[in-house]
Formats: structure tokens, sequence, C-alpha cells
């Protein structure tokens, strides 16, 4: 399994472990198109969107992923399907997209 270690840094390189409470366990992530639709877009001579780069905050208990809306829409990705999702607000009905994800720090796919 790979590790990573994110230290948070007051000015004069100095650890600031408030700061991880105010941030969260965050990770530098990419999003991008699944290789299937790059693929099918690449055979239809089509631009392929450049990926989105961002930070994920790492929910350890959760079953599902999500992004932005915005992300999604901006690579061009149509949603594929629906899901219930269970929130701090109770359930609610999300849209499914495809999509991957990329941690280029640690380098996993």
């Amino acid at each position: 399994m790979p590790i990573y270690n994110q230290h948070y840094m007051k000015p004069g390189q100095i650890h600031d472990p408030v700061a991880l409470a105010g941030a969260g366990p965050i990770l530098q992530v990419e999003v991008n198109l699944p290789q299937a639709l790059i693929n099918l877009l690449s055979s239809q001579n089509k631009p392929i969107p450049a990926s989105s780069p961002g930070f994920a905050l790492i929910d350890t208990g959760a079953s599902r992923t999500c992004v932005d809306s915005l992300v999604l829409s901006n690579l061009g990705i149509s949603p594929i399907g629906v899901v219930t999702m269970g929130t701090a607000g109770g359930s609610t009905t999300c849209q499914l997209f495809p999509s991957k994800l990329s941690f280029p720090v640690i380098n996993l796919v």
C-alpha cells in the first residue's frame, strides 16, 4: 500500500499541526475521462479535454467518490445513471458519472 506524508507548514518551515484540522486530510487528485471514452473520442477525431486537477478530501468511511459537478461538466462527461447516497442530511439521489481519478503525488490511478 502506498504511503503518503503531507506536512502542513507555517511560514519559515515550522510544522503547523492545527492546519490539518482546518484543511482536513487532503491529497492532490486529477479527474479525467475514462479510457473507453478517450478511445471513442480519439476514433472520432474529437478533442480530448485535459484532466482537471484539484484536491480530494480523504473520507475513509465513504462508499462512493463525489466530484464537483462543474469538473465533470467541463470534461464533457454525461451521466450514466443515478444512485442513492447517504449524507449527514439524510439520503439523496445523485447522478452517476464514469471517470478516472489519478493521484499524481503517489503515482496511483
